[in-house]
Order: C-alpha cells, then sequence, then structure tokens
C-alpha cells in the first residue's frame, strides 16, 4: 500500500495552450489557458487540486 501512496503523489498533471495573434505588424495579444492536476496536499486525503488558470498579454514583436 506504501507504493501506491508513493505514486499517487508523484503523479503531477499539467495541460497548457497559448495563442499569439498579431493585431499589427509589431504588436501583438498572447491568450492562454493552463490546466493543473496536483496530488492532495494531506496523504490521507483522496481530493487531487485541480487548477484552471486563463491569461492574456500584449506584447511588442520585433
Amino acid at each position: 500500500m506504501q507504493s501506491t501512496e508513493k505514486e499517487n503523489s508523484c503523479d503531477n498533471r499539467n495541460r497548457a495552450f497559448g495563442y499569439l495573434h498579431l493585431a499589427t505588424q509589431n504588436l501583438g495579444v498572447r491568450f492562454s489557458t493552463d490546466y493543473d492536476v496536483a496530488p492532495p496536499v494531506v496523504r490521507s486525503s483522496r481530493e487531487r487540486l485541480h487548477k484552471l488558470t486563463f491569461g492574456m498579454e500584449v506584447c511588442a514583436v520585433f
């Protein structure tokens, strides 16, 4: 049973997606999404932590 707990604690999953749109020749807008699944903070818990993050950036392209 100890090996199962160890395997679960090391099972991190991360998925990310980003898209860069050129508004003009030198100005871009980047949209991103990031999804993380982490093991439980407390060993006795079986509930994983889920985090979904959205982002937007304005950047100079040269």
